[in-house]
């Protein structure tokens, strides 16, 4: 789960990131407008990254805990692999 919170944010920060950003970045070429650039989309993707690190960090780890005991995605906690 914690990998795919990870590349979600990551994919954020770069245009080959995200296939919306692709098809956005193409239309407006379709247009006549200049495209996106690789990296145009990193400074709003550096901070929503950084909001996401922390946010896991800080309140992911208390909402993902069980009552009684780690977290609910632990995965060598899972009473089903022993």
């Amino acid at each position: 789960m914690t990998l795919a919170f990870g590349s979600l944010l990551g994919g954020l920060t770069t245009l080959i990131g995200t296939p919306p950003n692709l098809l956005i970045s193409d239309a407006l070429r379709d247009h006549g407008l200049t495209p996106f650039g690789l990296f145009d989309f990193a400074p709003v993707g550096l901070i929503v990254m950084a909001v996401g690190i922390v946010y896991m960090l800080m309140v992911g780890r208390r909402v993902n805990r069980s009552a009684n005991g780690p977290g609910l995605y632990c995965w060598p906690c899972s009473p089903h692999l022993s």
